[in-house]
């Protein structure tokens, strides 16, 4: 499993979700949605980033199995996980 999450400098939601990411031994891949590279704004233009943070919990064959879309609390995250777990 890994997480894909899209965010931002000085969004505090994102900051809250990276806290919150950083609890668990989770591999995450970090898209700046600021930076300026043409191929970035590309890759959050294909998965539809209008809202922060954006969240993608990826199987092991970089499938999206869940998206979350704005902020997250502990309960929620977890949530995720088990459910991942599960499947």
């Amino acid at each position: 499993m890994k997480i894909r999450f899209f965010g931002k400098t000085g969004c505090l939601e994102c900051l809250r979700a990276y806290v919150i990411i950083s609890q668990f031994d989770i591999s995450c891949e970090y898209i700046d949605v600021d930076d300026q590279d043409e191929n970035i704004q590309k890759f959050c233009d294909h998965h539809a980033v209008d809202q922060l943070p954006h969240l993608q919990f990826l199987n092991n064959n970089n499938e999206i199995v869940i998206e979350h879309i704005g902020s997250i609390d502990e309960e929620q995250f977890y949530k995720y996980i088990v459910e991942i777990l599960i499947k």
